[in-house]
């Protein structure tokens, strides 16, 4: 029988307060990051030919992306894998970002709900996910609404191998470099209306 030293207990138990300090400091994944190198740019297309060709495979699409569709998707790929990259040299999140799995949290935005998911399930074993949870109080009252006590959305880290498929494109993820491949899209300016201010 294998003996576990009170050390070893003790270095597993701050080990799993390292990992939930860390989910609790993901950064949030805005879905805004932009590829602004050739490289980022490579990695993107390759990226979304491995979408394509799966789902060529799988004979799951019937109809070619129109020239806008396939323009979302290549945000919402642009736009995760920027977060995951720019997120990987944090030590304080451990490299994770957070972003809710809901539909409804989609709405109103550029990237769409529908494409959010087909890029995660291109991405498969490229990204580590630490599903969410939500815990709700007992009615006060009999008959009463639930309510909503605790919430955490879905964390999201990108992989080793993932890392290293990107390496292979040439896009540098060190902390210094990653901006020379992957920035957050600045807010649109707005139009000067000729009011004076």
């Amino acid at each position: 029988m294998e003996t576990i030293s009170l050390a070893e207990i003790y270095q597993q138990q701050r080990n799993r307060e390292v990992v939930q300090q860390q989910l609790n400091d993901a950064k949030y994944a805005s879905l805004t990051s932009r590829a602004v190198s050739h490289y980022a740019g490579t990695l993107i297309n390759r990226l979304i030919k491995l979408i394509d060709e799966g789902e060529e495979k799988r004979g799951s699409r019937k109809n070619k992306r129109s020239e806008k569709a396939q323009l979302a998707l290549r945000r919402t790929m642009e736009g995760f894998v920027g977060d995951l990259l720019r997120a990987y040299a944090d030590m304080k999140s451990g490299g994770r970002v957070y972003r809710s799995r809901k539909a409804n949290s989609f709405s109103g935005g550029e990237v769409s709900y529908r494409n959010f998911v087909t890029v995660l399930k291109s991405l498969g074993d490229y990204v580590e996910t630490k599903v969410g949870y939500q815990e709700w109080s007992d009615a006060f009252d009999p008959g009463g609404p639930r309510l909503p006590i605790r919430a955490k959305a879905t964390r999201f880290r990108a992989t080793p191998k993932f890392i290293e498929f990107c390496k292979y494109f040439d896009v540098d993820v060190c902390p210094y470099r990653i901006t020379e491949h992957f920035i957050p899209e600045l807010p649109p300016a707005h139009e000067s209306t000729g009011a004076s201010r």
